[in-house]
């Protein structure tokens, strides 16, 4: 997570080194710092290309869900969501 408490943690732990305990929404990690390498700016081409997976990406879903509402609204779909169960959606 963007934690400020553990990206300080990591942050400050030499190479192959482990961290302390760190707690995160009850839970408890540990992490091992294998390598370090400065920060950079990406290349514009890297950058471009991988904006434009992840537009491609979201415009397929929106799509993908386009067409199950449609497909539920004109075949006139009922879900009961009690009978469900634990499987509803919200």
């Amino acid at each position: 997570p963007n934690s400020p408490k553990v990206v300080a943690q990591i942050f400050d732990a030499t190479i192959d080194s482990i961290t302390a305990p760190i707690e995160i929404k009850g839970q408890y990690f540990v992490f091992k710092v294998v390598s370090k390498s400065p920060e950079r700016i990406a290349p514009f081409e890297e950058v471009k290309s991988r904006v434009e997976r992840m537009l491609r990406a979201q415009k397929e879903q929106e799509h993908l869900q386009q067409l199950i509402d449609e497909t539920l609204r004109t075949r006139d779909v009922k879900i009961y969501n009690e009978r469900l169960g634990a499987n509803a959606a919200p």
